[in-house]
C-alpha cells in the first residue's frame, strides 16, 4: 500500500487479464510507479493449475530528491506529485479500451517522462502468490 496513491488506470473490470498503474509514496520516502498485473499462464490451466502463477507487480522506484526533482519540473508540491501524474496520464476507469496491453503502455509512457525529466530509477518485479 502506497501513501497519496493515485491509480492512473486500469482494465476495464470484465477483461482477464486485469492490469492497473498506480502512483504514491513508500514509507521511506521514494516515489513509486507500480504497474499490476493479475493474469492466467495458459499452461498452467492446461496442466490444472488454479493459481495465480503469472501474477506480479512491476515498481519503478525513484528516490526523493528524484520525485522532488520531477515535482518542481510539472511545478506542484511533492504530495501533489500524484495526482499531478494522473493529470497527465490518468485515465477514466472502466475505458473498454483500457486493455491490458494498453495500460502496461501507460506505465512505460510514465516512466519515459521521467526519463525525460532527468531522472533515474530502479525497477523491481515482485511475483504475487495469494
Amino acid at each position: 500500500m502506497l501513501t497519496l496513491e493515485k491509480l492512473i488506470v486500469d482494465t476495464h473490470s470484465d477483461f482477464s487479464p486485469w492490469s492497473a498503474v498506480s502512483v504514491g509514496f513508500t514509507d521511506d520516502r521514494n516515489f513509486v510507479i507500480e504497474l499490476e498485473y493479475r493474469g492466467y499462464d495458459p499452461t498452467e490451466l492446461y496442466a490444472g493449475a488454479d493459481d495465480h502463477a503469472s501474477d506480479y507487480d512491476l515498481l519503478a522506484i525513484v528516490s526523493f530528491d528524484d520525485a522532488f526533482k520531477i515535482a518542481r519540473r510539472l511545478g506542484v508540491r511533492l504530495t501533489e506529485l500524484p495526482e499531478a501524474i494522473y493529470d497527465r496520464f490518468g485515465e477514466d476507469y472502466d475505458d473498454p479500451e483500457s486493455t491490458s496491453p494498453h495500460v502496461e503502455s501507460v506505465y512505460y509512457d510514465i516512466l519515459g517522462f521521467i526519463n525525460g525529466c532527468g531522472v533515474r530509477y530502479r525497477t523491481e518485479k515482485r511475483l504475487v502468490r495469494d
